[in-house]
C-alpha cells in the first residue's frame, strides 16, 4: 500500500471548455469552486498536490503548486506532462 506521503496529484485545471459553454474552472457546487472540492479530495489522499493548466492569478489557490500545461502538447496530455514533471512523489 502506498502512503499518501508517497504519492502526488496532479489536478487538470486547463482546457477551454468548448463543450462546457462556460469557463469550467469557475464553475460552482453548492456556493464551493469544483477545483476547491477536487483539491479537498485529492488532499485527504495525496500529501502533494500540482495544479496543471493556465490558471489567471485570481484562481490560483495559495499552498498549491500552479503549472503550465506543455506548450509541446495539446489536451489532458499535456497538463499530464506538466504535472508529471512538477510533482517530486514517485506516483502520481
Amino acid at each position: 500500500m502506498v502512503s499518501a506521503t508517497e504519492c502526488s496529484a496532479i489536478v487538470l485545471a486547463g482546457g477551454q471548455s468548448r463543450r462546457m459553454g462556460a469557463d469550467k474552472r469557475r464553475l460552482e457546487l453548492r456556493g464551493r469552486p469544483l477545483l476547491d472540492i477536487a483539491l479537498d479530495k485529492v488532499h485527504s489522499v495525496c500529501g502533494e498536490v500540482v495544479i496543471a493548466g493556465r490558471l489567471p492569478e485570481e484562481l490560483r489557490p495559495s499552498g498549491v503548486r500552479c503549472v503550465d500545461d506543455c506548450p509541446a502538447l495539446q489536451g489532458p496530455a499535456a497538463g499530464i506532462a506538466a504535472g508529471l514533471e512538477a510533482v517530486s512523489g514517485e506516483r502520481a
